[in-house]
């Protein structure tokens, strides 16, 4: 597993994150995303996770099937795929 965190008030919202990295002679695959949403006084988190081909959205105790944004997020983990040879 590969972990990228993001510090800071950075707006990722015209960034494309890559769902697919290679480092060195290793291929990852972007499988979850924790979001953080501040409101001044409050702040609220949310997670994607990729289920096969779905990005699945859990925000609090409800779950549905959305498309992964980039704006609020902060923490990326990313599954080892294979080693290129």
């Amino acid at each position: 597993m590969l972990i990228f965190y993001l510090a800071g008030n950075t707006n990722f919202s015209n960034a494309k994150i890559e769902e697919k990295l290679k480092v060195e002679d290793y291929e990852f695959s972007l499988y979850r995303v924790i979001c953080y949403y501040d409101s001044g006084n409050n702040g609220h988190y949310t997670a994607y996770t990729k289920d096969g081909n779905v990005w699945r959205l859990y925000n609090d105790s409800s779950v549905s099937d959305k498309n992964y944004d980039a704006g609020n997020s902060y923490l990326f983990f990313y599954l080892l795929n294979k080693a290129r040879t």
